[in-house]
This record gives C-alpha cells, sequence and structure tokens, in this order.
C-alpha cells in the first residue's frame, strides 16, 4: 500500500490505467521533459508513481517493446527497463545517479536495472543508452 514507483516493460495489449486494478486510488504521474505529469496511458520503457491501498501483484499483458535503447534527457529522467528479460542491461552514462524506490524512500542503484521498476536517472548529458 502507498506510493509505488512502477515500471512498464511492455507495449501493453490494454495501455489504459485501468489495468492497474481498483486498489490504485488518485492521479498515476510520471515526469517527462523535465516536468512532473499526470499520465493518461501506460507506455513501455516509462516508470510511473501509483498509489495503491492494499498490497497487489500486476499482471500486465502485452508485446515484447524492442526498443534497442532508452532515451535519457540531460537532468532527471524517470525510466523503465522497456523489457522483460532479466539479463537485460544497459550500461548508465557517467556522473549519472540512479535511484529505486524502496516503500520508504529513495535508495541508490550501484548494479543492474530490473523490469518492472521504475527508476530515476539523473544524467549529466543527453544519451540514448543500448539495452543490451
Amino acid at each position: 500500500p502507498g506510493w509505488n514507483l512502477v515500471g512498464v516493460p511492455l507495449n501493453l495489449l490494454d495501455s489504459t490505467l485501468g489495468v492497474l486494478g481498483a486498489t490504485v486510488t488518485g492521479p498515476v504521474w510520471t515526469y517527462e521533459h523535465g516536468e512532473q505529469s499526470q499520465a493518461d496511458r501506460l507506455r513501455a520503457g516509462r516508470a510511473y508513481w501509483v498509489n495503491s491501498t492494499a498490497a497487489t501483484t500486476l499482471r500486465l499483458r502485452g508485446t515484447r517493446a524492442g526498443y534497442p535503447t532508452v532515451g535519457l534527457s540531460a537532468g532527471w529522467n524517470l525510466i523503465a527497463l522497456p523489457t522483460t528479460d532479466r539479463r537485460a542491461q544497459i550500461s548508465v552514462p557517467e556522473g549519472s545517479r540512479v535511484y529505486a524506490w524502496d516503500e520508504f524512500m529513495y535508495q541508490p542503484v550501484s548494479e543492474g536495472l530490473h523490469p518492472g521498476v521504475g527508476y530515476w536517472i539523473w544524467s549529466p548529458t543527453a544519451h540514448e543508452l543500448p539495452v543490451q
């Protein structure tokens, strides 16, 4: 329960916010181009702030996103790996900082990003990061 930072790894068959289930309350938030905004749909490779009234497991259905890269702008970015392959990796640019949410606070991430998790990444410059 509470706020969760969720990553979308697939091109969803149903990208409406309703797929998040009945326990999600209030708006769903994302961050793009330096601004926080309310999401109107869910997209692969993006991360979202979701407030839930109870613990739940999201069961998202869709097709592989197949994106060869994750785009970063200079500054803060809210991203997810656009794949469900747990072996997939991206190399974060030197000088970048990566954080994940662990229910109560942000934690620095020093190794490995995981599908289904949302991440804040601060990048000193714009990059296209290959997903390997």
